[in-house]
Order: structure tokens, then C-alpha cells, then sequence
């Protein structure tokens, strides 16, 4: 799949006009008519403004993701996971200065 054909996807998904894309992102309507032409391609920054204004994912832009936008993790889901981490670290330090491989 093209970046145009996945864009169209994206709108037709939405059920968006170009112009309310190209607004969104400030963009002209003739320029994002022509990223789904394929005949332009649209820079990072542009894809990522699309991406923000929607809420969706890049991924999910670029036609790499059939899902719109992948769950927030909370910040105690985050605290959680950085601190399994450390706590593997400092078994790791343990088993190692013990001699210990498993």
C-alpha cells in the first residue's frame, strides 16, 4: 500500500474530507490532494501532524497498522515496569557475583 492510497484509507476510515485534513494540519487542500495522489510525498512533520490532530498512529497512517491508536499505558503501569526492571538488574548483579548462570 502507498502512503496516498493508505491516507485515503485513513480519511475514508474517518469519514474526512481533504479539506478538513488539510485544515486540521494547516496544510493546502491541492498539496494533501496531491500526497494521495502519490504524486508528492508528505514530509515526517507532516505526517505527524496528521497523526496528532487525529489521534491516530503514524503506523496507522503509513498503512503499517490496521489499529487507529495503540492504548495509553498510565503512569503507574509505567513505575511498574521501570521497577520489574531494576529489580531484574539487581538479581542479574546478585546471580553474577555469585558465580550463577541461568
Amino acid at each position: 500500500m502507498t502512503i496516498g492510497e493508505s491516507l485515503k484509507r485513513f480519511r475514508s476510515d474517518f469519514n474526512l474530507s481533504q479539506t478538513q485534513v488539510s485544515n486540521s494540519v494547516g496544510i493546502m487542500q491541492q498539496a494533501y490532494g496531491r500526497y494521495e495522489l502519490d504524486k508528492n510525498i508528505p514530509s515526517a512533520e507532516v505526517i505527524i501532524k496528521i497523526a496528532n490532530a487525529f489521534d491516530v498512529s503514524t503506523d496507522y497512517l503509513l498503512g503499517r497498522s490496521d489499529i487507529p491508536k495503540l492504548p495509553k499505558i498510565s503512569d503507574a503501569d509505567n513505575e511498574l515496569v521501570e521497577s520489574v526492571i531494576a529489580c531484574k538488574r539487581a538479581l542479574q548483579k546478585v546471580l553474577d557475583n555469585r558465580g550463577i548462570d541461568i
